[in-house]
């Protein structure tokens, strides 16, 4: 049956309503991949078609009717938006992707673009961008949507016939999910304008005023990229085997430490971790199928129990992340259980909340794709709403991890990003040295 047009669920609007009123935000996901080989601007365009084909929600747009929001099946291939631009250095290409996670998407022409960035001293490096709306896809799809588009692209060059088998067309995620499972309410349908507001209560943590106060529209997303290499990696996993905890809440450990660090006096963090909702779904969900298959749990550094040591705190982290998610811990999709929070507070505040975001899709597997060779994955969402000090997500590409610290400028100095991250690899790096 050829798809025409359904309404947009609760998360999606959620996530189209930050989207419109907030420049995008973390509405907008950008996954990227640092290539070796001749990709060109022509092999990649060749590649959109069979991913367009693939996944359906790709060929949509967003119309907005009244209150209400429906994707509409209309898009074709020729319409996605497709950049090529040179950079030099490292520095510059993290200021391009973070334009580039800045950008609102055209919601009624496209829901995702591709940006290709080429390294002017060396035409065989070039990172490769593409950008969604957090509507239709989460971090998990986004890194599989980008490796995918990059066999596309191998196989355009070899001059092969790409036949795709297009994924089925699933309904709203909330709809997927099973009953324990529960998402917010959309926006204009709970909200309140009183001191009181739940959402408010929900996030009473500690706040930081702005160094350099920038309505949203005026801020940028930069970042800073760095490696776990894989003997380092694999150093690191056998010592959290050793500890009985896992590389999640080692990294979750040394982030809130490194935090805590730059404030002179005892302040309350908070850490959410994005769960993957495809196993809570009554269909059997793939991790290449588009959609918003991700939600937030929240975990207060308060509420950790265990502080003697690096490998306590992890162990705590994580058996109190387990409980959060067995226990049916309400699940709020972008970090907000409370729509009207999400949108009316972010943009009116003059202090950011002290909390950060911490996002581990796992080990990406990634099939050769030659003659293009994928050295990276990794990918943010946009810092305009400044809704969390730090957000870092991690990805695993042969067996080394790729991270990526952003944040909002000039709301959070690059100064006091820089020696946050030095000493989380300190906190880190001194952990998995410490004799047990």
């Amino acid at each position: 049956m050829e798809l025409v047009e359904r309404p947009l669920g609760q998360g999606e609007t959620l996530m189209q309503i930050v989207h419109r009123e907030l420049c995008g935000a973390f509405a907008v996901v950008t996954a990227v991949a640092k290539v070796r080989g001749p990709l060109t601007r022509e092999f990649a365009g060749l590649a959109c078609t069979p991913l367009l084909e693939r996944h359906p929600l790709l060929s949509a747009r967003i119309e907005a009717r009244g209150d209400a929001f429906y994707y509409r099946w209309a898009v074709e291939a020729r319409a996605v938006p497709l950049t090529e631009v040179s950079f030099s250095g490292v520095d510059e290409a993290c200021r391009l992707i973070g334009q580039e996670a800045d950008r609102p998407l055209d919601v009624e022409q496209c829901l995702w673009r591709v940006l290709l960035l080429r390294d002017s001293s060396d035409d065989a490096s070039t990172y490769l961008a593409l950008s969604t709306h957090h509507a239709i896809s989460d971090g998990t799809s986004a890194a599989y949507l980008i490796h995918e588009l990059l066999g596309y692209a191998a196989k355009a060059r070899a001059g092969e016939v790409i036949e795709v088998e297009p994924l089925p067309a699933r309904p709203a995620v909330d709809a997927l999910l099973a009953p324990a499972s529960s998402v917010p309410t959309p926006p204009g349908q709970s909200i309140s304008t009183s001191a009181a507001d739940p959402g408010e209560a929900r996030h009473a943590r500690a706040f930081v005023p702005f160094a350099h106060a920038k309505p949203v529209g005026e801020r940028q997303t930069r970042l800073v990229m760095a490696d776990i290499e894989a003997p380092k990696l694999h150093a690191l996993h056998e010592r959290c085997r050793l500890e009985k905890t896992t590389i999640h809440a080692a990294l979750a450990a040394a982030l809130l430490l490194a935090i805590e660090k730059q404030f002179d006096e005892r302040v309350r963090i908070g850490i959410d971790t994005p769960v993957n909702l495809r196993k809570q779904c009554v269909v059997e969900v793939g991790p290449s199928e588009l959609g918003c298959y991700a939600s937030d749990v929240s975990i207060e550094y308060d509420d950790l129990r265990e502080r003697t040591g690096f490998w306590d705190l992890a162990r705590d982290y994580r058996a109190r992340l387990g409980e959060a998610m067995s226990a049916g811990t309400p699940l709020g999709l972008g970090g907000h259980a409370d729509p009207a929070w999400a949108v009316r507070t972010l943009r009116t505040m003059p202090v950011m909340r002290l909390s950060l975001c911490l996002t581990n899709v796992g080990q990406i597997e990634c099939s050769p794709t030659p003659p293009f060779g994928i050295e990276s994955i990794c990918f943010l969402s946009g810092r305009q709403a400044a809704d969390q000090i730090l957000f870092v997500s991690v990805t695993t590409v042969h067996h080394s991890a790729h991270l990526v610290f952003a944040y909002t400028s000039p709301l959070v100095e690059d100064a006091w990003v820089n020696t946050c991250v030095a000493d989380f690899w300190g906190f880190l790096d001194g952990a998995v040295a410490e004799p047990r």
